[in-house]
């Protein structure tokens, strides 16, 4: 029986490796000082296993690190940007089942958006102290813009107003976790040029998509798709993954990065190990399976009545009506009228 991935170790990035099975073990193979160097990948006890350039995988080594259900993802330099990830067998459909039933209803795509944005906000509250930030997360000045955050999202009556907190959020922690560690700030860079970003944006971005990774490998072992997100617009590419790694990348993320700066680091292997190590000490892949479980419970609790099943299948039937989907729309209509 494969080992649960709430016990499992999170991520293992590679750079210029050769991944394939030796004496039915995955190991991967990289040249070092002239030298072709080989270790193994311990894959039972592995969720996620992000491939950076240069990287080649056998169809041998994809079939052993499917059977233990390995999130396998291929990237750019660094873990940026995922350019694809991989589909393993059949998934569980009870989270899924749930979550179809309750996504086209506003008020409970809503409350579960608040939720989202509250446990970030806990994340910032209630830091331990044996978080690898917790010097630059439990000063005042920040615990004072977290509980502005916490009363904003009791006032916000719709998902943009939310989203608008959100942003006013993120801009006061940059700012000010920047500010404690003693570097300087410019703003956050969201262009798509790395080359012109200075190195903390830099790790900024590498630290984020180690967090899409994390969330993106819950989601998916948890049966949920990510085309179908709370927050991040309906239309988004993979916005179920934002909306949870929002979750933990103020904490993860931003803090490793501002931290990283401070001492003088700069983007690459040395920060992704470290980044590594804060996603391993903080246990960020069990929080991220809790918080899908309790977000999927709130949602669903707003569509337990026929009325909102009623309406749900007049509205697909009424937005698909050109029968190109039909046969789409029967399944998913069938789907929602059985037992979770």
């Amino acid at each position: 029986m494969p080992i649960l991935h709430i016990h499992r170790n999170s991520i293992l990035i590679l750079d210029r490796a050769r991944v394939f099975v030796e004496d039915n073990r995955v190991v991967y193979e990289q040249a070092m000082s002239g030298y072709l160097r080989e270790w193994n990948i311990p894959h039972e006890n592995l969720s996620c296993l992000i491939l950076c350039r240069g990287c080649s995988i056998t169809t041998e080594a994809t079939r052993l690190l499917s059977e233990t259900r390995t999130y396998v993802m291929h990237a750019g330099s660094g873990g940026t940007p995922i350019f694809m990830s991989s589909i393993i067998d059949y998934r569980p459909t009870r989270y899924f089942q749930k979550w179809i039933r309750f996504w086209h209803n506003p008020d409970a795509r809503l409350a579960v958006a608040k939720f989202l944005a509250q446990e970030r906000c806990k994340q910032i509250q209630l830091v331990k102290e044996n978080h690898p930030a917790y010097s630059l997360l439990s000063t005042e000045n920040i615990q004072e813009i977290a509980n502005t955050f916490e009363c904003d999202i009791d006032k916000a009556k719709t998902i943009p107003e939310l989203m608008g907190y959100e942003a006013n959020l993120a801009t006061k922690l940059y700012s000010r976790i920047a500010k404690n560690a003693g570097i300087g700030w410019s703003g956050r860079d969201n262009s798509q040029t790395r080359n012109s970003k200075d190195d903390l944006n830099k790790m900024i971005d590498d630290g984020n998509y180690l967090s899409y990774g994390i969330a993106a490998c819950a989601i998916y072992l948890t049966g949920l798709v990510p085309q179908m997100p709370v927050t991040h617009g309906a239309t988004r590419k993979g916005g179920l993954v934002f909306d949870i790694a929002d979750v933990f990348k103020d904490t993860l993320s931003l803090t490793c990065a501002v931290s990283s700066a401070s001492e003088g680091m700069r983007p690459g292997s040395e920060f992704r190990k470290k980044a590594i190590g804060y996603i391993e000490k903080t246990e960020v892949l069990r929080l991220t399976f809790s918080v899908i479980e309790r977000a999927t419970e709130i949602g669903f609790s707003y569509v337990s009545s026929p009325e909102d099943l009623k309406t749900y299948e007049e509205d697909i039937i009424s937005n698909h009506s050109s029968g190109i989907l039909n046969k789409e729309v029967n399944f998913i209509v069938n789907l929602l009228k059985e037992d979770v």
